[in-house]
């Protein structure tokens, strides 16, 4: 190949500080429109974002020169500090640890709708177990 050609993707899953459920409506808005636009900042395109009061869950291609903890990082930096400097809603801090699943081409869809479905799986308990781990359940699977 002359030029370089990639497709990385990548379902990250991190959660608000002691799982305080703060992420309504408005917040989890602007969280997403801080999330897209650092994606994109940093040529990593989100494809899906979903939320519970307690989490969030986004699926995102990932550019091979960026590194997968400076992405969370600054995704996670960037809707924190735009949430709390608009004062919507409680101050937002995330926990320091997140869950990053890769993500095969092949199975882009079947993750967009899990990620996009959030509410409903939670309500009807249809979920990925070691993808809604609590940390300390994250922590004892080790």
């Amino acid at each position: 190949m002359r030029a370089p050609f990639h497709q990385v993707h990548v379902h990250l899953v991190w959660a608000t500080w002691d799982r305080l459920p703060i992420l309504d409506v408005p917040v989890a808005e602007v969280v997403v429109r801080a999330v897209r636009a650092k994606g994109s900042a940093l040529g990593c395109p989100v494809i899906a974002i979903g939320w519970m009061p307690d989490h969030l869950h986004v699926l995102m291609q990932l550019k091979p020169s960026v590194a997968l903890s400076e992405l969370v990082r600054h995704v996670k930096g960037s809707s924190a500090h735009l949430v709390n400097g608009n004062g919507v809603g409680e101050k937002l801090r995330w926990q320091g640890g997140y869950g990053a699943f890769a993500v095969c081409r092949d199975h882009l869809d079947v993750v967009r709708a899990y990620v996009e479905n959030q509410s409903e799986r939670h309500a009807h308990h249809r979920l990925a177990s070691e993808l809604e781990m609590t940390e300390a359940e994250a922590h004892d699977a080790r």
